[in-house]
C-alpha cells in the first residue's frame, strides 16, 4: 500500500505574523477577531492570512498602522504644539494674522509717503534747473521716507 504524505500545517503565533507584517500585536488580535482564520491549535497559516488580508484588510480602506505608531505620531503633534506654545509665550512666533495686519499697514504707510512726496516737493523741484539737484532732493525725500517708516516699524 502506498502512503500519501499529509502536509501538516503547524502555523505561526500571532507576534510572529505581527513581525511579518510589521504591525502591532493587538492588531493581530484585533484582526482575528475580524475573521483572520486560525488553525485549531490556535496558530496561525501565514500564507492564508496574507491572503486574507489582502482580500479584506486593504480592500476595506484600512491601516497596517500600529498602535505604536499612531501613539508616536500624536506624541510628537503634542510635543510640536507645545514647543509653538513657548515659542509664541516667549515672542519668538506670531499668528499670521498679526503678520498680515502689519505688512498691510506697512505697506498703506510707505504707499501714503511716497504719494505725497510730489506735493511736498514740486515748488522745490519746480525751481531748480540742475538735474542732479533734483536728483538730490528726491533721493534725501525718499531716504528720510524709509528711514520713518523703519523706525515705525521697530517701534522708535
Amino acid at each position: 500500500m502506498k502512503k500519501i504524505a499529509i502536509k501538516k500545517i503547524n502555523g505561526i503565533t500571532k507576534a510572529e505574523l505581527s513581525r511579518r507584517w510589521k504591525v502591532s500585536r493587538p492588531y493581530i488580535t484585533q484582526c482575528v477577531e475580524l475573521g483572520l482564520p486560525t488553525l485549531s491549535n490556535g496558530r496561525i497559516d501565514p500564507e492564508a492570512a496574507d491572503k486574507w488580508r489582502a482580500e479584506n484588510v486593504q480592500s476595506k480602506g484600512h491601516t497596517d498602522e500600529s498602535l505604536s505608531d499612531a501613539r508616536r505620531r500624536k506624541e510628537s503633534a503634542l510635543a510640536d504644539l507645545r514647543e509653538m506654545e513657548v515659542k509664541k509665550v516667549a515672542g519668538d512666533l506670531i499668528e499670521l494674522s498679526e503678520v498680515k495686519s502689519t505688512l498691510t499697514d506697512v505697506f498703506q504707510q510707505s504707499r501714503d509717503a511716497l504719494l505725497t512726496i510730489p506735493a511736498r516737493l514740486s515748488a522745490s523741484l519746480a525751481i531748480e534747473s540742475e538735474q542732479s539737484r533734483v536728483n538730490e532732493i528726491l533721493t534725501k525725500e525718499i531716504t528720510e521716507d524709509l528711514h520713518a517708516l523703519a523706525d515705525r516699524l521697530e517701534g522708535k
